[in-house]
C-alpha cells in the first residue's frame, strides 16, 4: 500500500520536521548549520511560501510554513530543500547514502503560539542554552525583538499578530 497523499492547500500552515539518518548530530557546527540556512534562503527565493518559525538542532530541523502558491506544494518545496541539504551535507561530512532518516513529516498547524513555544524551547530542553532566545539558529527571538537580524525572512504568523 502506498503512502497517503499530503493534502495541503494554499493558505494552510504546516509544521514540517525532519530527522537526520540514525539521528546523527551532523548539524553540530556553525558551518554545517549555515549550509542548511543558506539552502532555506535559496528556497525562499525559488518557491512561494511564508516561513513563520525555524530551528536547526544538531540532528533535526523544524519549520513552520504557509503555502502561498498552488504550484509550489509542500512536497515540491521540501523535496528540493531536503535534496539540496543532503547533497551539500554528504559532501561536507564525506559520506554517501541517505542523509535523512525518513521522509519529512508534516502536520497542519491549529495553534501557532503553542507550537512556536515548543519549537523555540527545543534547545533549552536539550540543554544547549538556558533561554530560547540565546540559540542562534532559531527564529524564536524574532518574535520578541522585531529588530533581530535573522538570516531568513520570517513572516509573523497571523495568530501571533492577534495576541
Amino acid at each position: 500500500m502506498g503512502r497517503p497523499l499530503r493534502i495541503v492547500e494554499v493558505g494552510d500552515t504546516v509544521h514540517v520536521f525532519n530527522r537526520t539518518a540514525h539521528l546523527e548530530p551532523v548539524f553540530n557546527t556553525t558551518a554545517r548549520k549555515q549550509i542548511a540556512v543558506d539552502i532555506y534562503k535559496r528556497a525562499q527565493e525559488k518557491f512561494d511560501f511564508e516561513l513563520h518559525s525555524f530551528i536547526i538542532m544538531d540532528n533535526h530541523v523544524h519549520i513552520v510554513i504557509t503555502i502561498t502558491n498552488e504550484e509550489h506544494s509542500i512536497s515540491k518545496i521540501m523535496h528540493w530543500i531536503n535534496m539540496m541539504i543532503a547533497k551539500r551535507m554528504n559532501v561536507e561530512i564525506e559520506r554517501v547514502g541517505p542523509f535523512w532518516n525518513e521522509r519529512f513529516r508534516s502536520v497542519q498547524v491549529y495553534s501557532f503560539p503553542k507550537l512556536n513555544l515548543y519549537i523555540g524551547y527545543n534547545p533549552v530542553r536539550k540543554k544547549f542554552c538556558k533561554y530560547p532566545g540565546n540559540f542562534e539558529y532559531s527564529s524564536y527571538l524574532k518574535y520578541f525583538n522585531s529588530d533581530f537580524d535573522f538570516p531568513l525572512k520570517i513572516t509573523y504568523h497571523p495568530e501571533f499578530l492577534q495576541l
